[in-house]
Parts: C-alpha cells; sequence; structure tokens
C-alpha cells in the first residue's frame, strides 16, 4: 500500500525493549537524498505524523543501567524518564521557550503512480527539489507548522505535474493539497502544469477538523507564501 512509510504516530513511544525510551516521530531523518517511490496503492512517500526534535540521546556505543540492568543505550533518551512524566527532549519547547524542534530536508525526491504523496502532520521537514508527476494526490498534507529557523521554504526548486498522454495513470492529476494551522506556509521557486484536479494547490486542508465541538477555528489561520511560483 505505501513504497516508504515512516509510521511515527503509530508507535510514538517505541517497541519491544525500546518502548518508553526513545519518541520515533520525533527523532530526526539522516541524510535523505534521491529516493524514487512509485505504484502505490495508497502512499508513495509517506511520512506519516513527523515533527524531528533535538533529542537528546545516548551515542551508539554508549551502555546505561535499565530495570537494574547494565546495557547497551544507543539512541535512547538520556531523559527518558521523564517522558511520561515531565519534561523531555521530545516536548516542543526546550526549557527556555525556543522551539525544540530541528530541520530536515528531503532532497531530490521523485514520486510517480501513487495515490497519494505526502503525510498527514508535519512540520520542520522541507522537500528540496521534489518532482511528483502522475499521481492522484501531487501532495497530501493536513497540518504543519513554520520552520524552526523561520527561513527555509516547506517546500523549494520543484516540480508538480500531470498530463493524460500515454504515461499518466488513471485518476491522475496536478492536485496539492496543502496544510492548515496558525502558521505560514512558504512555497519557493515551485511549478504546478498539466492536467489540475479540483484545484492545483488547495489551502488549509484540514481547517476546521477536530475543532468543531470544541468552537474554535485556529486551523484555518494558515498564511500561504508564494515565491517565484509558477502555473
Amino acid at each position: 500500500q505505501n513504497t516508504i512509510f515512516s509510521p511515527g504516530g503509530t508507535v510514538p513511544f517505541g517497541k519491544g525493549g525500546a518502548w518508553g525510551k526513545i519518541c520515533p516521530r520525533h527523532a530526526p531523518f539522516g541524510v535523505w537524498r534521491g529516493q524514487v517511490t512509485h505504484g502505490g496503492a495508497r502512499f508513495g512517500l509517506y511520512l506519516d505524523n513527523q515533527y524531528p526534535r533535538d533529542l537528546d540521546r545516548f551515542g551508539s556505543t554508549e551502555w546505561c543501567t535499565v530495570d537494574n540492568t547494565w546495557q547497551p543505550c544507543g539512541g535512547f533518551l538520556r531523559d527518558w524518564e521523564e517522558l511520561f512524566r515531565g519534561p523531555n527532549s521530545c516536548d516542543w519547547h526546550k526549557a527556555d521557550g525556543s522551539d525544540n524542534g530541528v530541520l530536515n530536508v528531503i532532497e531530490d525526491s521523485l514520486e510517480y503512480h501513487s495515490t497519494f504523496v505526502g503525510h498527514y502532520t508535519l512540520g520542520d521537514i522541507a522537500f528540496d527539489r521534489m518532482i511528483s508527476v502522475y499521481n492522484g494526490h501531487s501532495m497530501y498534507w493536513k497540518v504543519s507548522k513554520t520552520m524552526v529557523d523561520q527561513l527555509t521554504p516547506h517546500v523549494e526548486n520543484s516540480i508538480f505535474a500531470n498530463d493524460q498522454g500515454e504515461f499518466s495513470m488513471g485518476g491522475s492529476c496536478t492536485r496539492f493539497n496543502g496544510p492548515a494551522g496558525p502558521f505560514t506556509f512558504y512555497l519557493r521557486n515551485v511549478s504546478f502544469a498539466g492536467n489540475v484536479g479540483d484545484a492545483a494547490l488547495s489551502a488549509g486542508q484540514h481547517c476546521g477538523l477536530d475543532q468543531e465541538r470544541a468552537g474554535k477555528h485556529t486551523m484555518c489561520n494558515a498564511q500561504y507564501l508564494l515565491e517565484a511560483v509558477e502555473w
């Protein structure tokens, strides 16, 4: 169903012996460059619910005491005992109130022939030189935030395109479902081309959802900043 899936929201506190000692949805990615995903019945690239943060973790060769046992702890949180009871490095903010995010960049991603490309909620992960063609949704993105450095575009130097030629998948179109949230969504040097679905760029996909009962609509406050965007 999904060609690449990072299930951070499914296992938010790890699995097995690592359970409660790590927060996978907040673990930063390493170098991510040049991947090709295609043919996903659901998603091609599917980053689920990821918000990389500045985690305080043991090094790969370090040991520590867990349940009165001295064992390898590489990758575990140094402050894992605080994970469920107090401030820890998986939190949104550092102790001084500053953003605890870590910027990750997905570079040179090629996506084609999948129903969806993208994620649900995603922050501090940018896309540079992405090409998404012949997909049911060029990008699917529900919620995000302003980048931790307040400068990096969420998407730049990228192409979202489709046509109805011999390589086109049935039902494919140019359709970028953009995120909602009280933040600025920044696109720079991005091109939208070809057969368009309901809209080439639809702003605030998650606007209003999950908030009706609370009587608030802060998710509808997203501002879109478009620089050097072509249609």
